[in-house]
């Protein structure tokens, strides 16, 4: 037996599929400008609370950023970034409050910048490639179970609000109920 040889047809049928394909998009953009948006939102991002936190040093907890963040949260970036360095950004800034939290603690204890700027770009590489092209594939994912099933659909929307709902509540009500005594001051 010979080797099969393709017949002169599969050239045109699969560059006629490929012409149907659409250009993988993220909300109608192209993809890769897309990504390189979202590393310099996020590099710019870090770049900001960084540069924020070593100019203000210890100003920056009594702060509207350093409230928000949470004087013990702020504390456990600190230590993070003393003990892993660079590595704690590059591996942790996909997770969603350490993208804001580890800057601040890296800028407060004064790391190195050209370290910090090298753990920022490799967390805002990773960062984009977990958040868009995993959101893109969750979203794609539940687009094609609509289509195929509206009901299914709805009721993976509906209890994807409800998670996010009591989740939310779940949240709040833990961090009401703790006594004030308990927090230290701010700053």
């Amino acid at each position: 037996m010979g080797l099969m040889r393709p017949s002169s047809d599969l050239p045109e049928a699969a560059s006629d599929v490929l012409a149907m394909a659409p250009a993988p998009s993220v909300f109608g953009l192209p993809l890769v400008p897309s990504l390189i948006t979202m590393f310099v939102i996020v590099f710019g991002q870090t770049q900001a609370y960084y540069w924020a936190a070593r100019l203000l040093g210890t100003r920056v907890l009594g702060s509207r950023l350093g409230r928000r963040l949470k004087a013990d949260r702020l504390r456990h970036a600190q230590h993070m970034i003393e003990r892993w360095g660079s590595g704690a950004l590059a591996v942790l800034l996909p997770v969603p409050t350490m993208r804001s939290v580890l800057p601040v603690g890296a800028g407060l204890v004064r790391m190195s910048y050209p370290w910090f700027a090298i753990g920022s770009a490799v967390g805002a590489v990773l960062w984009t490639t977990v958040w868009i092209l995993g959101g893109l594939a969750v979203v794609w994912s539940w687009v094609q179970v609509t289509m195929a099933s509206p009901l299914a659909g709805a009721a993976i929307l509906v209890a994807v609000v409800a998670a996010v709902v009591l989740l939310v509540r779940w949240h709040r009500s833990r961090h009401t109920t703790a006594a004030p005594e308990d927090e230290e001051p701010v700053g």
